[in-house]
This record gives structure tokens, C-alpha cells and sequence, in this order.
């Protein structure tokens, strides 16, 4: 085979390899669970995994009708990097609140939530973590 021809077939098999090492360059593992408020599961909480380390992105999910969430890192790649992180709760009900003596209400959730002060383990395994969103 001349050089030529053998550049032709290993080049693109290179270029290949490279991106896809790319794609994996950090480590993750899934990362699901429900979200509560007074026992009631969420729907449409957002759901923020913050590495402590800061040397990746966050990643995130939202809550279904059941406060189920899924964690995607990429588009394609589910959960979050192994090891540290703060959790943040975003949630705002759509339907503008509970009534509370003839008026309506929006339950104001702990601020730990919101600010991300609720710190997880993301271990290289199968990772639930189920929060209990508290009114203030």
C-alpha cells in the first residue's frame, strides 16, 4: 500500500479517535430521585448537580408530574461527574399557589435549596438522592 493511500485510511481513523476520547473526557454516573413539598411530589422543579471542584459544568434535570428527575450532563450522557457536589432547587408553581384564608399563595421553599446548600456524594454506582423541599 503506498503512503499516500495508507494516509488516507489511517487519518480519518485517527481524527475518529480523537473526538470520541473527547466526548469521555470526565467520568459520570446516573444520578435520579423525587422531589417533595409537604409530601407532595414537585412538578417542573429544576434540578442543578454543581461540581465542588468547579473543573466541569453542572448538570441538570427537571421533575415530572410524579417529582421523578433524570440527570443529563451532555445531550446524550446522563448523570453527573463522581464526587462532590451542591444541589440546587429551582420551583415556582405554575398554578400560582395554594389558597392560604381566601388568597393565593406561592410556598417560599428553605433557602438551602435555592442556594445550593444541600451537598451530595456522587458515587461511581447507581446514585438516588430524594429531597423534601421545606416552605420558610
Amino acid at each position: 500500500m503506498s503512503r499516500l493511500n495508507l494516509t488516507v485510511v489511517l487519518l480519518p481513523m485517527l481524527l475518529v479517535g480523537l473526538v470520541g476520547c473527547q466526548q469521555n473526557e470526565f467520568e459520570t454516573a446516573p444520578i435520579h430521585g423525587t422531589i417533595t413539598l409537604n409530601g407532595e411530589p414537585v412538578q417542573g422543579a429544576r434540578v442543578l448537580f454543581i461540581p465542588s471542584n468547579k473543573k466541569t459544568k453542572a448538570a441538570g434535570g427537571e421533575t415530572d408530574r410524579n417529582g421523578q428527575y433524570e440527570i443529563r450532563f451532555t445531550g446524550t450522557q446522563m448523570g453527573s461527574t463522581i464526587g462532590p457536589h451542591r444541589v440546587k432547587v429551582m420551583y415556582e408553581p405554575e398554578s400560582g399557589g395554594r389558597e392560604r384564608a381566601g388568597r393565593k399563595s406561592t410556598p417560599k421553599i428553605s433557602p438551602k435549596f435555592l442556594n445550593g446548600n444541600v451537598e451530595v456524594e456522587v458515587q461511581d454506582t447507581d446514585n438516588v438522592f430524594d429531597f423534601e423541599l421545606t416552605e420558610t
